[in-house]
């Protein structure tokens, strides 16, 4: 990110998912087993005011 909060995004090859909730942003391959919990985490830390680290702290796979 840059201070202008926006930053480069790069396509890569297979499913991906992007989140983007409350000011926080997930992007994860899609096909993977533990996308419902990351999605839940990232719904809580939203709720919760949280940041980055908060929501790498509420998920900790």
């Amino acid at each position: 990110m840059t201070d202008e909060g926006f930053g480069v995004v790069r396509p890569l090859p297979g499913n991906g998912l992007v989140a983007h909730v409350g000011g926080l942003l997930l992007v994860c391959d899609a096909a993977e087993p533990v996308v419902e919990d990351l999605l839940g985490a990232l719904r809580e830390t939203a709720a919760s005011g949280g940041d980055g680290r908060a929501l790498a702290t509420t998920y900790h796979g």
